[in-house]
């Protein structure tokens, strides 16, 4: 069977984007889209918020100069991966491999800009229902695992996975802040917490 290829245009805050889907039908095609829209939010927003705040102390642990620029740099890289043309989404299947069980997505470093998902992903919960208080987010996002995936490309913060839950890094975060820099979700965890945070302040 031909893998079916659909090419999306979105404007999420402002700024038009490109990405490309591979063997998704439409309507996975357009979770993930709307998934990668929301990780552009995440990212800008994280990137503008870094500095001496508890969402940073719980992800990154005792903030310093040298490691809030290092974060920093970070986001801004996995933003402007996520605004790039080349971004690809690969829709897989349970047959896959590499989807075992809790494994939502996984990049290949050989595949630079491509994000193959796996069929849990899409029984993620979305930001909409962190935002208001639905689904389990232990293990975070449809969102916030793009910018975790994206965080482990060379080219934007070639982070590891040191950990993974929201408890077990948040605790490792607190032992060892060098560690927690280097790994994807501290950034994945950082970007939900950010925008959560955003979305309870006072309209103006």
């Amino acid at each position: 069977m031909k893998a079916l290829v659909l090419a999306a245009s979105l404007v999420w805050g402002g700024p038009t984007w490109a990405a490309t889907f591979e063997h998704c039908g439409r309507p996975e095609a357009k979770v993930a889209g709307a998934a990668i829209a929301g990780a552009v939010g995440l990212a800008v927003r994280a990137a503008a918020a870094v500095g001496d705040t508890p969402e940073y102390t719980l992800w990154f642990g005792t903030f310093s100069k040298a490691g809030g620029e290092e974060v920093r740099a970070n986001l801004k890289a996995i933003h402007k991966e996520l605004l790039g043309e080349e971004i690809k989404a690969v829709c897989l299947g349970p047959q896959d491999i590499d989807c075992k069980e809790e494994t939502y997505a996984y990049i290949l470093y050989e595949r630079p800009h491509v994000i193959h998902l796996c069929p849990s992903f899409f029984g993620m919960p979305t930001m909409s229902d962190a935002r208001s208080g639905r689904g389990d987010i232990e293990d975070g996002t449809r969102e916030g695992t793009i910018v975790h995936e994206l965080s482990h490309f060379p080219f934007t913060a070639g982070t590891g996975d040191e950990c993974y839950g929201r408890t077990t890094c948040s605790n490792m975060a607190e032992r060892d802040a060098t560690r927690a820099i280097a790994t994807a979700d501290s950034y994945q965890y950082y970007a939900e917490d950010v925008t959560l945070a955003f979305w309870m302040l006072p309209a103006h």
